[in-house]
């Protein structure tokens, strides 16, 4: 008998075991269909964060992990002007186009393309030659920093660089909670199908459908909601640059008042 009671303990014990384990193991990914949260991220009228709820918000800061480059910076003698520019660090980075204009004018025209050290967190530096004509006139120059994504900016001669935002972004909607009008801000790196969206527990009204957007920053103002009252909805954004992740919800939720 005491054989049969240790064997049944002994076999208890495996079982809660394996148990653990596996619940450990388990993802448990966000879900829309999950009861709201009781709080909300506050924020008042100029988009403050006043606090409340903040993991019910995709809140990180766009961060530029595009390849970032110290200093460019070009020298000429006997019509050779040599480009040189150094890198701090690479992200996927395709390569550079050499493009030039005269000073007076603003329309560049590609040279020649040096191709890129890939992704590397070491100083890379690098130079281009271009044979000018005898009677030259005053010469400018830019880079066209190219990734492997086909995103890319512009650096122009002594550090000023242009051109499109390094990443997605989802703020929250503010003022939150609202009487009915609202804003969200968002960002995309890239051309992009946008959609936006709250949901109810039994209805979803979209407030942009499969948009077109362009690369930046977009604030929308929404006030198609006023006839919510004491409701609280989720917003939704949906887009191929911003990848979901349980890691960072792209959704956060709206109390009207």
């Amino acid at each position: 008998m005491k054989i049969i009671i240790r064997y049944v303990f002994l076999f208890a014990v495996m079982g809660f075991s394996f148990y653990a384990i596996s619940s450990c193991n388990t993802d448990n990914p966000a879900t829309t269909t999950a009861p709201y949260e009781t709080d909300i991220l506050k924020t008042d009228e100029f988009g403050n964060i006043l606090g409340g709820d903040y993991s019910d918000w995709c809140l990180h800061n766009p961060v530029d992990t595009f390849t970032y480059v110290k200093y460019f910076y070009v020298t000429t003698q006997n019509n050779i002007s040599a480009l040189r520019w150094t890198t701090s660090k690479e992200y996927n980075c395709y390569g550079f186009d050499v493009e030039r204009s005269v000073a007076s004018d603003t329309n560049y025209s590609k040279l020649g393309s040096v191709h890129g050290t890939g992704t590397t967190n070491d100083s890379v530096s690098y130079i281009y030659f271009d044979t000018l004509q005898i009677n030259h006139p005053n010469y400018k120059y830019r880079l066209k920093i190219l990734d492997t994504f086909g995103k890319f900016k512009y650096l122009y001669e002594g550090g000023q660089i242009t051109g499109f935002p390094p990443n997605a972004f989802f703020g929250p909607a503010y003022p939150n909670p609202t009487n009915g009008s609202y804003k969200v801000k968002f960002q995309v790196p890239r051309i992009d199908t946008v959609s936006l969206y709250l949901t109810g527990l039994t209805d979803t009204l979209n407030i942009l459908n499969k948009q077109i957007c362009y690369p930046g920053m977009y604030e929308l103002n929404i006030s198609n909601t006023s006839n919510f009252h004491n409701v609280q909805k989720r917003l939704h954004i949906k887009c191929g640059t911003i990848l979901n992740a349980d890691s960072c919800r792209l959704y956060g939720d709206i109390k009207f008042n």
